[in-house]
């Protein structure tokens, strides 16, 4: 349940609608509550604060029309930076830009305000050669004015500022690390505390030749946008099943296909079939709530296309790479989430499909050396972001994908970059980026041909 909601929450947050409707339903309760207070203050009313008939409708009058001149800006601004959002960093990046809250706040402060002096016009009423003003409503109506027009100021200063590229890349590079805090380690039922019991247990039960394991396949189509983790795990304990998860958040789901693998297979009908696939939230498009490759690929994307040949903005594309490269750092410290979960009791119940460090280093820098192998500073700043990122790492399938992207990006320079001379500089980067790794240099080309000069070089 708590997957669900926070999926509909990202969902809501993301579009134009929520919080306007919020806000012009909290003017509707006003416009009919104050004309109330006003007639319980009507006598004490002071009388700076009177003013008369046509006064007052010029100034409701004044106000609704205004406000809503304003939110008609409001919306024209934000259009065109949708479109400017959309065609420099890629209509992925619009997700970023509609859950701006402040944007979506001085739209429904423009239509509020405007409600609510609309509503406020109907209050005036005659009673024995008396008219009845809320005039307590009324300066409320001024002082709601006023607050949307700090509010529009702020909005426009905020558009203009979304739209520079920094500000993009660094907002999404937030998510990114929002996104890492989240999923690692990310928790899961009860962590299995004897791990080489639960993947020799895993072995045995979803081998080749286990007769009782039977797929679970989609019911529906598109991308895997969470998984009801506590859901399956509770699913699992109920039917006394082992769950192996073929799919993992980020994924493409076609119908038909399979999702899962159950142990025992003969617990398996279509009323377990229909619940596990209610724990897979599936929609349009990918979210960074439980795919943390989303926001990774959103960065991805700004680079691809600042490096393409009719925008050609490599400074972006070295932000982007910069910030992936403090990303991976991070991620190298942390703890890998193990994909063996168990309940309460500790008995093995799911068997997630997790991420890798590598998987996550090539989603980083996979395109990005593809598409800048002619580019010397782009490739330049790849080199200089994985010796960093060398620093960090322990494990020798860490160290082993940071050699493996660090040898292709310095093939991919020699190849695509005719200068000698950047052609050693590159070289000189690659080096450093063995050494810290702890790889001997004369293993590798080109220093294993004249690899002390360049050493003499480096070091100097």
């Amino acid at each position: 349940m708590k997957t669900w909601l926070m999926n509909q929450w990202e969902n809501y947050r993301t579009g134009f609608w929520f919080i306007p409707s919020l806000m012009t339903m909290g003017a509707l309760f006003l416009g009919f509550l104050m004309p109330e207070v006003d007639r319980y203050l009507d006598s004490s009313i002071p009388v700076w604060m009177q003013s008369s008939p046509e006064t007052a409708r010029a100034t409701l009058t004044t106000i609704a029309g205004a406000m809503i001149t304003a939110a008609g800006v409001v919306f024209s601004v934000t259009i065109v930076a949708l479109s400017i959002t959309s065609s420099q960093f890629g209509p992925r990046l619009l997700r970023n830009f509609l859950s701006d809250s402040i944007t979506q706040i001085a739209l429904g402060a423009c239509l509020a305000s405007s409600l609510y002096s609309l509503i406020l016009l109907s209050a005036f009423s005659k009673t024995e050669d008396k008219i009845f003003l809320p005039f307590v409503s009324i300066y409320l109506a001024l002082f709601l004015a006023l607050v949307t027009l700090y509010i529009l100021i702020y909005s426009l200063h905020r558009v203009a500022s979304a739209t520079q590229a920094d500000n993009v890349v660094a907002e999404v590079a937030d998510d990114l690390e929002d996104a890492i805090s989240r999923i690692f380690p990310e928790k899961i039922g009860e962590k299995s505390k004897d791990l080489a019991h639960c993947e020799n247990l895993a072995a045995e039960l979803f081998s080749d030749r286990q007769p009782k394991v039977a797929s679970v396949n989609a019911d529906k189509e598109g991308y895997l946008q969470a998984i009801n983790h506590e859901g399956i795990v509770d699913l699992a304990q109920e039917f006394d099943l082992v769950i192996k998860l073929r799919a993992r958040p980020g994924d493409f789901l076609m119908q038909g296909l399979p999702i899962a693998e159950v142990y025992p297979g003969t617990e398996l009908d279509e009323d377990v079939q229909a619940r596990l696939n209610k724990t897979f939230i599936v929609g349009n498009r990918r979210t960074p709530q439980q795919d943390m490759e989303c926001a990774v690929s959103e960065l991805v994307e700004v680079a691809v296309r600042a490096l393409s040949p009719g925008i050609n903005d490599p400074f972006t594309a070295i932000r982007c790479v910069d910030r992936l490269g403090a990303m991976l750092r991070r991620l190298a410290d942390r703890e890998m989430p193990i994909p063996y979960r168990s309940d309460e009791e500790g008995a093995l119940r799911v068997i997630a499909r997790g991420y890798t460090f590598p998987n996550v280093l090539n989603c980083a820098f996979d395109q990005i050396r593809q598409h800048g192998r002619g580019n010397v500073a782009v490739s330049m700043r790849l080199l200089e972001s994985l010796e960093a990122i060398a620093d960090c790492v322990e494990s020798d399938s860490q160290k082993a994908a940071v050699l493996r992207q660090a040898k292709m990006v310095y093939r991919g320079c020699v190849e695509a970059i005719p200068e000698e001379n950047d052609r050693d500089d590159l070289a000189e980067r690659y080096w450093f980026v063995l050494k810290q790794l702890g790889e001997i240099p004369e293993n590798h080309e080109p220093f294993n041909q004249d690899w002390k000069a360049l050493s003499d070089k480096a070091g100097s």
